[in-house]
């Protein structure tokens, strides 16, 4: 045979380290032909997908850590040619560049049966994966000398693009003042304000809805405490238990568990709970976005209990979700409660799967049964494409939700809905960096050309719950399409966001050529992207 006559290989690479996969690339005209692949001497099955209309091909083979060398066959007529030979090197790569990067650092210790321990920052995720074999803490130290490199040599910020929006954002977590933040909440409260609040989102009527009061606060909590897990900075956890301290004071004043910063929020959700229900987004009643302020406050202690080990914060959560679920949720039916879903809600689902993981009590795991938006896992989970025209980032994080609803009940068509979701928006609605959508709408993929020039490109946010739902479905099913898609987003989207002089992160990143940014201020924008824009640095 000649086998360059029929089949061309592009690529061919080992993926992933949890779970490796083989995937071979390339173009074919096969007709007769097959392919046999073998690892390490042994038929294996392989996956051939081969697209008739372009003759391209691709073939996978899910490997294990130990697997070792993998051949590939052309088989025609009884005669059989290797076309492809690779070795699964990853775990060797990757121990080669942790030496590189860490040099000196790394200590064998008999203790742990030669097992390296490594004392370092920022390595890469992808050693995550090994962590079994290898233990990493962000020391003081480390911290100290990656901040002075950067002061000693202002020129390499981009390069050093990772270390320097880290320092930013944990600065400016504590550079913002937490009275100012917790304004709302004890105004609601009936308590005396300790300090003014901050401009724009914050306070400031945006669009006609009035301002998204306290919305900032539940994304403040999560990242402090992922920061303080980073950094073990004393200061942010002094912080962190001085914001929770002032909620449970305004929760006790308020006698019934109710939490939020919103204008007079106990009388809106006593309509709501009354059947007075009208919906649109991001308005339920005329106020901005209610339930995904509860959705946030609760992301935001379940991370300072979860992560810091702050055991108060977990009664001041419980109380919270009692009470929308006793006094809102339990006096309305399941239409009506799809009707108060219309307007974005974050990933309330997630929310209170969370709080049944967190306490046992069943009651959360039906109230979020509940709070699964039929309209989004309905048609996703039978693999249709129907987001055209929807607000893209009201329906991400609905997904994340679908998804841990599924890994506590088994109940399959909440995980299609999740995969086919990631898949239909990967494929369909994702720009080159890894972004979705234009206006923050989802729009049909037969207008990319179109919206190129258009001034409002992907929001930064969709980008970090994409992640967010990523790193969920990659955690039950990894595999290299999912960490190809994660890679492209961070390096593309995500970091390129953040203003490299003072680490503020931008709304939208336009696909016009040589378009400019505008990054948020720091007292008076509180934008949805610098909400979620906070935590991305701790994950760096």
């Amino acid at each position: 045979m000649k086998t360059l006559d029929y089949i061309n290989v592009r690529d061919a690479q080992v993926h992933g380290l949890v779970n490796p996969t083989f995937i071979m690339h390339g173009n074919c005209s096969l007709k007769d032909y097959s392919f046999e692949v073998t690892v390490d001497g042994k038929k294996r099955e392989a996956r051939f997908l081969p697209d008739l209309a372009s003759d391209n091909y691709e073939l996978t083979l899910s490997l294990s850590k130990d697997d070792s060398k993998v051949k590939v066959y052309l088989i025609h007529d009884d005669q059989k040619e290797l076309v492809c030979v690779r070795k699964n090197t990853l775990m060797k790569r990757i121990k080669s560049k942790i030496r590189t990067l860490l040099q000196k650092t790394i200590r064998k210790t008999k203790e742990t049966n030669n097992k390296v321990k490594v004392n370092t920052y920022a390595i890469g995720k992808e050693v995550k994966y090994i962590a079994k074999e290898y233990h990493f803490v962000l020391t003081p130290n480390r911290l100290k000398q990656s901040k002075r490199r950067i002061k000693e040599n202002k020129k390499t910020k981009n390069k050093f693009l990772d270390v320097y929006n880290f320092l930013n954002q944990k600065e400016y977590l504590l550079w913002l003042n937490p009275d100012s933040l917790l304004h709302f909440y004890r105004i609601e409260a009936g308590l005396p304000s300790k300090a003014a609040p901050y401009a724009g989102w914050e306070s400031q009527d945006v669009w006609g809805a009035g301002p998204l009061r306290g919305g900032f606060l539940g994304f403040y909590l999560s990242s402090v405490s992922m920061m303080y897990q980073s950094t073990d900075d004393k200061r942010l956890l002094k912080r962190l238990k001085y914001v929770l301290k002032e909620l449970e004071l305004c929760q006790k004043a308020g006698k019934d568990g109710f939490l939020l910063g919103l204008k007079d929020g106990r009388k809106l959700f006593a309509e709501v709970a009354s059947g007075k229900i009208k919906t649109n987004n991001p308005t339920v009643n005329g106020a901005w976005a209610p339930v995904y302020l509860i959705n946030k406050m609760l992301l935001g202690l379940s991370a300072a209990y979860t992560q810091c080990q702050m055991e108060e914060a977990l009664p001041i959560l419980i109380r919270l979700a009692d009470w929308f679920g006793y006094q809102v949720l339990d006096k309305l039916t399941d239409d009506q409660i799809q009707r108060l879903l219309i307007c974005e809600h974050g990933s309330i689902n997630e929310s209170y799967v969370e709080a049944y993981e967190l306490t046992g009590e069943k009651r959360f795991l039906d109230w979020a049964r509940r709070l699964n938006d039929h309209a989004m896992w309905g048609p996703l989970s039978e693999g249709k494409d129907i987001l055209f025209g929807w607000h893209a980032n009201t329906q991400i994080p609905k997904f994340t939700g679908f998804h841990k609803y599924y890994q506590f009940t088994g109940d399959q068509r909440f995980l299609t809905a999740a995969t086919n979701f990631w898949n239909i928006v990967t494929q369909n609605h994702t720009w080159v960096i890894g972004g979705n959508s234009t206006g923050e709408h989802f729009f049909p993929k037969e207008e990319f050309a179109d919206r190129v020039l258009l001034v409002g490109g992907p929001e930064t946010c969709n980008s970090v719950n994409m992640l967010r739902l990523t790193e969920s479905l990659f955690c039950q099913y990894p595999d290299a399409a999912k960490a190809s898609y994660y890679e492209r987003v961070l390096f593309n989207h995500i970091l390129s966001a953040y203003d490299p002089e003072k680490g503020m992160c931008c709304y939208f990143t336009s696909m016009r050529p040589g378009h400019y940014r505008i990054y948020a201020s720091r007292d008076s924008s509180f934008w949805c992207c610098g909400h979620t824009g906070l935590e991305s640095p701790a994950k760096l």
